[in-house]
């Protein structure tokens, strides 16, 4: 099965007394007593769908206990923790939005609940169900990695029905302007087309997460079928991977020698252009961190490997910078990042 997109959900309360923990109002609560959540369902199964790309639902929750209930939603990106407040009887509801993007298949995503209630302190929600594409993809995603600023690149998308109906496409869209599409009939077949896309590197070396959305004549309003291109631009010089990251689980006992070098970390440069590549100037701001470049093949790749020694006390953020003989990217920079758990 494809992935599934976002998941997002907000906690809400109902009536006049709920209150939400980031406000000054505070309701008057029952000092004695427990709490106790009752949910109208744990499971909200959407059994079998088609043609969608969106799914969209409620749970609802009361307080059926003699005290103050505190249901707790989980950070979602940056914003900070919310906490409803229901007094015994009050209820609340928290409604969800499903992105389901290219998936296909069997379905399931949960969302964990924290609560006060001493005989639920931790509910799981769940939501599932089934995807029957109608009008399906192959492939039904795309990733364009490495692909180098001012080329140009191809691929073909076929498209079908699976109930055997004729396929006509009504408007296509792709959601950047270098992406261009062209529909093409396959012969003899009037439930399927060949899309050919025709992708153009264009800008700035970058990541970029672009879709394809088709619509369909005789369906529904929303994209009958999208198709994901994704990937990264790179330029005349590009670097792989573009981060080092060190993960040290247990400072003391780091590197663990059962787990094979984690001392070291590789990063090769690659040059995508005829002209020879030049790389000098090797440098870092990480103390205890030794660097050694070598060529790999002349004028056109070289690795820089990358030693740290000793696991540091804490968190570390710096840079591998190196510069070239390109006027395109005279300097580099590739992101060190070294994560000290804490005990």
């Amino acid at each position: 099965m494809a992935f599934l997109a976002a998941l997002v959900w907000v906690l809400c309360a109902h009536g006049t007394h709920g209150t939400d923990e980031a406000t000054n109002t505070e309701a008057p609560f029952a000092t004695e007593g427990t709490p106790k959540i009752k949910f109208d369902r744990t499971v909200y199964d959407f059994g079998v769908t088609s043609q969608v790309e969106d799914l969209d639902g409620v749970f609802r929750y009361e307080n059926v206990g003699s005290a103050e209930l505190k249901v707790e939603q989980p950070a979602m990106g940056t914003s900070p923790v919310k906490t409803i407040k229901l007094q015994p009887g009050e209820k609340g509801f928290l409604p969800f939005q499903l992105s389901l993007g290219p998936a296909r298949g069997h379905f399931e995503k949960h969302i964990t609940i924290r609560t006060n209630d001493p005989e639920n302190p931790i509910v799981t929600l769940t939501i599932e169900g089934e995807i029957k594409r109608v009008i399906d993809a192959d492939p039904n995603q795309v990733n364009l990695d490495n692909f180098v600023v001012g080329s140009r690149t191809n691929f073909v998308v076929k498209i079908k029905r699976t109930d055997g109906e004729p396929l006509i496409i009504s408007k296509v869209e792709p959601s950047a302007r270098f992406i261009r599409i062209t529909i093409a009939p396959v012969e003899y077949a009037k439930d399927r087309i060949r899309m050919i896309v025709e992708v153009t590197g264009e800008g700035s070396p970058r990541r970029f997460n672009e879709i394809i959305r088709l619509f369909a004549t005789g369906t529904t309003n929303q994209p009958v079928v999208s198709v994901p291109v994704f990937g990264r631009m790179v330029g005349d010089v590009y670097v792989t991977p573009e981060a080092v990251i060190w993960g040290i689980a247990d400072r003391q006992n780091w590197p663990n020698p059962k787990r094979g070098n984690q001392r070291t970390h590789q990063v090769s440069v690659i040059n995508t252009r005829t002209q020879p590549l030049e790389v000098r100037n090797l440098t870092t701001d990480i103390k205890g961190l030794a660097l050694e470049l070598t060529t790999a093949e002349p004028g056109k790749r070289f690795e820089i490997t990358a030693t740290l020694f000793d696991a540091p006390e804490e968190n570390l953020r710096g840079a591998i910078t190196f510069e070239t003989n390109f006027s395109s990217q005279p300097k580099l920079t590739v992101p060190i990042m070294v994560n000290v758990l804490r005990h």
